[in-house]
């Protein structure tokens, strides 16, 4: 069994501007980040302090700063109804973040891109989430469940990749018996990649989509080779020349195929139910 070993990287900080401050003079802080810092770049970055006073309003405004990124590529017939593809912006402490999870923003965006390019519209909206808050607690995963908890129906399916940059294998799906079948001609369609599995999955297969699933949505994310997972994953190795060109075409692929797909089949695949936990 292979244990991952996580390691912080180096934490500073200092006050470069402040009432009466003598020029040329910074004043160095003490940091506390609790485990829930962003990477930053090499070179650092300058923003306003923002002053809290305990942990209650520290969480209360933690949501000034957050916020998915979302783009719509509307159905043609249904575009009240969405499937969604989606990769999370943010990145653990050491490394820029270009397998985890900048490979499955690359790839989501990637499918409007494609459809966009071949002007390909489906019944139903594809939509683009770029997740905003994976790493440090699926506040924003949570909110855009909350958004549209109102009309979950209309949430057809959710795709979600996040198991960095390899070779795409085939599907992972939290989907009912009846969906696999459904999900055949997807499968059919990726044999010139070589994406031909198809792994029945129980619970999550993408943290940001979990409360969709939870909510029944059918879940979906692209099976990729993770032998070398771990090699880079939250460590100051995760830059983008880990990111094979290659790989992450085949990837584009293989979630545009599956996100056109399931956006125009004539009914949504069934609701998933919770599984019997006696």
């Amino acid at each position: 069994m292979k244990v991952p070993h996580w390691v912080r990287g180096e934490e500073q900080a200092e006050l470069t501007d402040y009432p009466a401050r003598p020029d040329g003079v910074t004043q160095r802080l003490r940091l506390t980040t609790l485990g829930g810092s962003s990477a930053t770049a090499r070179a650092g970055l300058e923003r306003r302090v923002i002053v809290v006073h305990d942990f209650n309003e520290l969480r209360a405004r933690v949501q000034e700063v957050l916020g998915n990124v979302i783009a719509d590529w509307p159905g043609a017939e249904s575009a009240d109804q969405f499937v969604v593809v989606s990769g999370h912006l943010d990145s653990w402490d050491l490394g820029t973040g270009a397998t985890d999870d900048g490979v499955g923003v690359a790839a989501a965006a990637g499918v409007i891109q494609v459809l966009h390019d071949l002007n390909l519209r489906a019944r139903r909206t594809v939509r683009f989430i770029g997740w905003a808050n994976e790493e440090n607690g699926t506040r924003d995963g949570e909110a855009y469940f909350n958004s549209v908890s109102g009309k979950i129906d209309a949430q057809c399916a959710a795709i979600e990749s996040d198991s960095w940059g390899g070779h795409v294998l085939g599907l992972s799906a939290a989907v009912t018996k009846e969906s696999l079948i459904r999900l055949k001609p997807v499968i059919d369609a990726l044999a010139p990649l070589g994406a031909t599995a198809l792994d029945p999955r129980q619970g999550q297969v993408g943290t940001d989509i979990g409360p969709l699933q939870t909510a029944g949505v059918p879940g979906l994310a692209p099976l990729v080779d993770t032998r070398h997972y771990f090699d880079y994953h939250h460590t100051a190795a995760d830059t983008l020349d880990k990111v094979d060109p290659g790989n992450l075409r085949d990837q584009v692929a293989t979630l545009a195929v599956l996100a056109y797909y399931l956006a125009d089949t004539p009914a949504c695949l069934p609701r998933v139910p919770k599984p019997d936990r006696r």
